[in-house]
């Protein structure tokens, strides 16, 4: 597995880094069983200008390739919403291939057995 953390108009904050990595955790638990690889990549970008911070997550495993932003003027609420969204993607995406998989086994389709 692949981390990527960086951060774009602003200093490395070890405090932002840990909760960030916290909240990888369920990430990576969700996707551990998709095989290898799996690449995570998290941006943090700090807006100079205006007091919105925006954070983008792209999740790649071998099905899948995700990514989710959000834009909040606190940058541990927009790191909190993104990886939220993230794993409501994943979420729908596991499900999306769970029922791909079952459909092909459904009564409908056997037709081995039809007297």
């Amino acid at each position: 597995m692949s981390l990527s953390i960086t951060f774009h108009h602003m200093e490395s904050s070890a405090p932002l880094e840990e909760h960030a990595r916290d909240k990888i955790k369920k990430i990576e638990e969700f996707i551990k069983n998709e095989g290898t690889p799996h690449i995570i990549e998290l941006k943090l970008h700090a807006n100079p200008k205006h007091p919105h911070h925006l954070v983008e997550l792209r999740v790649k495993t071998k099905s899948q390739n995700l990514h989710a932003h959000h834009e909040d003027p606190d940058m541990y609420m927009a790191l909190d919403k993104t990886v939220s969204t993230m794993l409501g993607l994943l979420r729908k995406e596991m499900g999306r291939l769970k029922d791909k998989h079952h459909k092909h086994h459904t009564e409908k389709t056997d037709f081995s057995n039809n007297s």
